[in-house]
């Protein structure tokens, strides 16, 4: 599983849909809650300057 901080943006979009096409599991850290269709993408809800945020992802 990769963590991916970002997903939200313009190029972490572009990372998260060429690691969706490899089938890869990925978590993704976000500021605002997102639901995912994707069974290989999951989101959580933080920042990456909170410990805790990333202690959850």
């Amino acid at each position: 599983m990769i963590l991916l901080t970002g997903a939200t943006g313009f190029i972490g979009g572009l990372v998260l849909e060429a690691l969706s096409k490899r089938n890869v599991q990925v978590r993704c850290l976000v500021r605002k809650p997102v639901v995912s269709v994707n069974p290989n993408i999951s989101y959580v809800t933080g920042d990456v300057l909170d410990q805790e945020s990333l202690l959850k992802a």
